[in-house]
């Protein structure tokens, strides 16, 4: 498998797998209304915006020509915290058949060196409560909740806890 950086061309993949992962992890957590609104044309549109404002880092993992998972990362986007020291997982996706293998764990990884080779010493996300599988996920890969909290409306208010953890320093001789 091959991560590599997303450019405009690929909104759609990215669009595919996005959609799919919300229409399966959120089924039942999200109104139905809202994810059938979920679509791939809208989702390229906002992976075209999102790639074209250069405000995150977004990344395909491809096997062979098939996408099966997005990565994007970038500065946190919250208030409290120090953009300079606290970056961010904007999102982890990964379509349905592909879940389970591993996949998920490595892009963990990935985002935190890169974020780390950018000089940020600590990585935030933010999870909806009632999506157990991803908070005992984040929390098997060591994420703590730090308290942090925001409604977020999915069609209806839903509450996301924000999860962080301290990050080793890469040196440049380790990139």
């Amino acid at each position: 498998m091959k991560l590599r950086i997303a450019t405009l061309y690929d909104v759609e993949a990215l669009a595919r797998v996005h959609v799919a992962a919300w229409q399966a992890a959120y089924r039942g957590l999200v109104p139905d209304l809202y994810l059938e609104d979920f679509t791939i044309e809208k989702r390229s549109a906002a992976f075209q915006k999102e790639l074209e404002s250069h405000a995150a880092k977004t990344y395909l993992l491809e096997e062979g020509s098939l996408t099966v998972a997005i990565l994007t990362i970038g500065p946190n986007r919250d208030a409290d915290l120090d953009p300079c020291r606290d970056g961010e997982i904007w999102g982890i996706y990964i379509s349905p058949p592909w879940w389970r293998r591993g996949i998920g764990r490595q892009l963990v990884l990935d985002a935190e060196q890169m974020l780390a080779i950018n000089g940020y010493e600590r990585v935030v996300l933010w999870v909806l409560e009632g999506n157990v599988a991803a908070r005992c996920f984040y929390k098997a890969v060591g994420y703590r909740a730090d308290g942090a909290e925001k409604f977020i409306n999915l069609g209806i208010p839903l509450l996301a806890l924000r999860y962080a953890r301290q990050l080793c320093q890469v040196s440049a001789d380790q990139q």
